[in-house]
């Protein structure tokens, strides 16, 4: 049994490295439309060095730079991948508008520790506000004396619909597989100051897990009955059982009945003791009845004024704030912790769009960072997997600003969650795909949010028939609903019509919604006739009734594996409008193709994927008549070489699928003037041969050749399509460390997969100019396990996230295959069936030389062979025209 395993990259780029990615001789810009190159401007050439010197020569920059020039410093490290945790200190303190790490290697909490300090203050003054704070008493809201108050006490609210469901209890880290770093460590009391670096939070989040922090609006007060002053907190709140997942102490009902008012209004509930004080009131009020998230930037907020003989402090209620607009941590693993560090002590005030999604380390309490982002508008949590109830109402309090929310794939929230967005009254999108435990009742809580034009409830199972009448019912709904996805939620032909009131729908996805019948859908259909795009793929028999005349305004139609006949598609006489049709593995042939091109069926159709079906190249002619086609999937068809002739005519064509075993390299030759920029071939018996043909092909972005025929020559040719950005040889075991110096040439690659070649890890040197490199598979390569190299290359390649190798650890996930023999047909050494196409082969391998190399040189022969292989390549440019002109004649003659 092989072992292969996704090995992923969380080390952050070395300091050494950040020179290399900005090499002295990089004074040009290329232009890849026509070849050419611009030089750089002064600007760009000062700022290259400047951040090629950032980590050796500067501390930090200076403040008071101007805005322009730390967004374009900014943009030059993200760009290059120079960004690390060295030289995001060196910007401290500068203002930057755009904190974008998503494609950074290593993010984590500490990455902000240096953000986290009073950028605000000069040295002088930071020097007299750390002797103040040694010496002013500890108020009895501040136990850890880092200017972090408690959470608020809150009573525990406990009912029916807030009990733990049996998939989030337990354990977090057994339920959820949490990698070990994301769980908190404990850490001993310390005094913060600016030149330790330490984070002041630290003593606050091991003090108390992050499973019972406060389950609190930011911007809210405690929830205390009036009389709460003369009781102790701990006789109010009742014994819950501590769950890691679902936080130990709820906010009663009535809070999110309260609909958002002006932060200058006030609330009062006599039930439960529920109020709200103008906010700038609360900077007056003694340090108990602040909250947790506005205390942290309000009370004693200060600033420092230099005098001519010494430094003095006053109040001031606006502390300095971030300036920070976007807010790209996605991937990351960043922990709650990490989101206070940075909110600290400038708050995030003008934040606008916040991405986090796939960070696995947040649960719920760090959201308080953005208590008063009142400017926030775009937040999405997509596959947060451990996030909570908890998050969802920490923001509950941005009804004024938010207008789109993406909390798909966070399986840990439930109908409370939808209780804290009821008053998200601005909110426009909304993203609940994947939320397992969301049920028909928790969609009551919709009914405030008039606006929503985007509704995501896929993979939601608890979602049945009742809860389509409950959305169909609520306020302006009809109206508002432009798109609605409920894949695979349990509704039947009941649930359809309350859906057929949403007049104004645009897009609706039904995947996998086994329940509805053709009949019931299609008089849903009739009643939308603004519908665009409808996906009912995984429906079977979804088209046994005839839809003509009921969606003829549609330009998207997913119909894969719904069993989808001849019989079924003649019945469509006119789609004018329909610009996509998805027929994957559906039992049609070559008929419906005539069908749809002979009666002018989808004159503007742009996309077909014919995957599976039973085409051949009697089909293939009537595909030609298509005439706007940019994407087609002929993914294992009864396609030959002859039926690709007819692709020539399609001049549109920019992504083509030909995985079949039936096409080879005499197929190829009829692609060479398309302006293809993804082709996948992945099983055919393409050769060294079929590559000449595709090097003619320079508009190719994407690229699979798995068939095993390509070899170090082909590997030569392929290396001048400079556009190639993906490019997948696996299987191919004719490539050796020589067909992997060639592929050296491919700078602008971001994804490789030489898997199952002879490639070793003396190859691993080749590949350190691919700054470009985000993902490297090489399993099934000898002598890769523990290779040095390895090491090097992750530290050279600043976008290298993914590393796919032979071995895996017991923790790492595995997939586990049986070996399997070659295919005896699947490697073509030579072309038989043309002699002159083997006299051409004959002799490019006698100049290319690779039948004599070994591919365990030593280090001076590979470096040898990597300029073979460049003077190689620079040869066959004129071997190629001669060679493809004298095939071209002699095809013509035969």
């Amino acid at each position: 049994m092989k072992r292969a395993a996704r090995h992923s990259v969380h080390i952050e780029v070395p300091n050494r490295a950040i020179s290399h990615f900005y090499p002295p001789q990089d004074n040009y810009i290329p232009n890849p439309q026509n070849g050419t190159r611009s030089p750089k401007t002064l600007v760009d050439l000062c700022i290259d060095s400047l951040c090629r010197s950032l980590p050796t020569y500067f501390d930090e920059l200076p403040r008071g730079l101007p805005q322009e020039l730390v967004d374009q410093i900014f943009a030059s490290l993200t760009s290059h991948g120079a960004l690390n945790s060295t030289t995001l200190r060196c910007l401290r303190r500068c203002e930057l508008g755009v904190l974008n790490l998503a494609n950074c290697r290593g993010v984590s909490d500490e990455w902000f520790v240096p953000l986290s300090t009073a950028r605000s203050l000069s040295p002088t003054a930071r020097k007299g506000k750390r002797d103040h704070q040694r010496h002013r008493p500890r108020s009895a809201s501040m136990p850890y004396g880092k200017d972090v108050p408690s959470s608020p006490p809150l009573r525990s609210i406990r009912h029916a619909s807030s009990a733990p469901s049996p998939e989030c209890s337990g354990d977090a880290s057994s339920m959820m597989d949490v990698d070990d770093d994301y769980q908190d460590s404990d850490s001993s009391p310390h005094d913060y100051t600016e030149d330790s670096m330490e984070d002041p939070y630290e003593e606050h989040f091991s003090s108390s897990s992050s499973g019972s922090a406060s389950f609190v609006s930011a911007l809210s007060t405690p929830f205390n009955a009036p009389s709460a002053s003369s009781h102790n907190n701990e006789d109010i709140a009742e014994e819950r059982p501590f769950s890691p997942i679902l936080p130990s102490v709820l906010p009663p009902p009535d809070f999110f009945s309260i609909k958002p008012q002006p932060m200058w209004s006030s609330y009062s509930g006599s039930a439960n003791g529920l109020f709200m004080t103008p906010y700038s009131s609360l900077i007056r009020q003694p340090p108990p009845l602040l909250p947790y998230a506005s205390s942290l930037h309000t009370q004693e907020s200060l600033e420092y004024v230099e005098d001519a003989d010494d430094t003095e402090y006053k109040d001031h209620e606006d502390h300095h704030r971030s300036s920070i607009t976007l807010l790209d941590l996605r991937g990351s693993r960043i922990t709650d912790r990490g989101l206070l560090r940075l909110s600290h002590p400038s708050p995030l005030s003008s934040l606008e769009i916040v991405k986090l999604d796939n960070c696995h380390g947040l649960t719920g309490r760090g959201l308080i960072a953005f208590a008063q982002s009142n400017r926030l508008h775009t937040l999405s949590l997509a596959n947060c997997r451990r996030l909570t109830d908890e998050a969802v109402v920490n923001v509950s309090h941005l009804g004024r600003s938010l207008v789109a929310v993406n909390l798909g794939g966070c399986r840990c929230l439930t109908d409370r969650s939808l209780e804290g967005l009821r008053g998200l009254l601005q909110l426009r999108k909304l993203d609940l795909s994947q939320c397992d435990l969301i049920t028909d009742e928790g969609l009551t809580n919709l009914n405030d949010l008039e606006l929503i034009e985007e509704l995501s409830l896929g993979w939601c199972r608890q979602i049945s028939d009742e809860g389509m009448f409950i959305l169909a019912e609520q306020p302006n709904r009809s109206q508002a609903l432009r798109v609605l996805r409920l894949a695979r939620c349990p509704i039947t032909d009941t649930g359809l019509d309350p859906i057929g009131t949403l007049l104004n729908l645009e897009e609706l996805d039904l995947n996998g919604c086994i329940n509805i019948s053709s009949s019931a859908l299609g008089d849903t259909l009739a009643k939308l006739s603004h519908l665009t795009s409808l996906d009912v793929s995984y429906c079977p028999g979804i088209l046994r009734s005839s839809w003509q005349g009921k969606i003829n305004n549609l330009k998207s139609l997913e119909l894969c594996y719904s069993s989808v006949r001849d019989s079924h598609l003649s019945r469509l006489s006119s789609l004018p409008m329909l610009e996509e049709l998805n027929l994957d593995s559906c039992p049609i042939g070559d008929w419906t193709i005539a069908h749809l091109a002979d009666n002018n069926v989808i004159p503007n159709i742009t996309s077909l994927d014919l995957a599976d079906t039973d085409l051949s190249d009697i089909g293939m002619m009537k595909l030609a008549q298509f005439k706007r086609m940019k994407k087609l999937s002929l993914f294992y068809c009864n396609v030959s070489n002859a039926g690709l002739r007819h692709l020539a005519s399609m001049t549109n064509l920019e992504v083509l699928n030909l995985d079949s075993r039936e096409i080879d390299d005499n197929g190829l030759k009829h692609l060479r003037a398309l302006p293809l920029k993804s082709l996948d071939i992945f099983s055919g018996r393409v050769t060294d041969l079929g590559c000449t043909y595709l090097s003619k092909i320079k508009t190719l972005t994407s690229l699979e050749l798995c068939g095993g025929g390509v070899g170090d020559l082909g590997c030569a040719h392929l290396a001048t399509l400079s556009n190639l950005t993906s490019l997948n040889l696996s299987q191919n075991e004719r490539i050796t460390n020589r067909g992997a110096a060639a592929l050296a040439a491919l700078t602008n690659l971001k994804a490789l997969n030489l898997s199952n070649t002879c490639v070793t890890h003396d190859a691993l040197k080749f590949f350190s100019g691919l700054l470009k490199l985000q993902s490297l598979a090489l399993y099934g390569c000898k002598d890769m396990v523990d290779s040095p190299g390895l090491d090097s290359l992750q530290s050279e390649l600043p976008s290298l996230r993914c590393l796919r190798l032979n071995s895996a650890m017991d923790e790492d996930g595995i997939i586990n295959h049986s070996d399997s023999d070659d295919d005896a047909d699947g490697i073509d050494d030579e072309n038989d069936e043309n002699d002159e196409d083997a006299e051409l082969i004959e002799q490019q391998e006698l100049m290319f030389a690779y039948n004599n190399f070994e591919s365990d040189e030593s280090s001076d022969e590979d470096n040898d062979d990597f300029q073979d292989a460049q003077h190689d390549m620079d040869s066959l440019e004129g071997h190629d025209e001669d060679g493809m002109d004298n095939l071209s004649a002699e095809e013509e003659e035969v």
